[in-house]
Formats: structure tokens, sequence, C-alpha cells
């Protein structure tokens, strides 16, 4: 399936938990509560892109591999990072 950054960014609770990766959507709902690193650097970025982050933090991950029965679709249209979301757009 296919899904929207917008449509994507509305799953970011506990409970219905998702973010982009390289193009790919994955419903982290029960790996967040797995991560070695903790719950809160998941939860910070619910429901956007994750991909510079992870890539920044974790080189040596193979995040696609590690995450592939999360994979619920892939994104259609451009990713939105957190940083996206709260930059003022002045038209």
């Amino acid at each position: 399936m296919k899904f929207t950054a917008e449509e994507v960014s509305r799953h970011c609770t506990l409970d219905d938990a998702w973010f982009t990766y390289n193009g790919l959507i994955y419903d982290v709902t029960q790996f967040m509560h797995k991560h070695p690193g903790g719950i809160a650097c998941i939860v910070n970025n619910l429901g956007y892109d994750v991909s510079s982050i992870s890539d920044n933090k974790h080189r040596w991950v193979k995040v696609v591999e590690l995450l592939a029965d999360c994979c619920v679709g892939e994104l259609d249209g451009p990713p939105m990072t957190k940083a996206d979301a709260l930059t003022v757009k002045f038209d």
C-alpha cells in the first residue's frame, strides 16, 4: 500500500506508531518497546521520516532488515521530517 506523509503523520501515538525510513513506512508500535536506546527517541519522531536521524545514529544497523516485519507500505510523495512540520511557510 502507499500512503502520503500527511497520512503517516496521523499515526503518532503509543498505540498507533508509524514512521518512514528511505521511502518505506513502518508500524513500530510493538518494536519501540524493544529499542535498545529506549522508547523516547522513537516517540519523539512518530509520524515523521527518520532516515537522516537513523543514518546518523545507527550507521551500522540494517534498518530495512531489522524492521522488515514492521513494514506496512511505501511513501507516496516526499517524506516529512519533524523539522519540516515545524517550519513556518510563507506564500
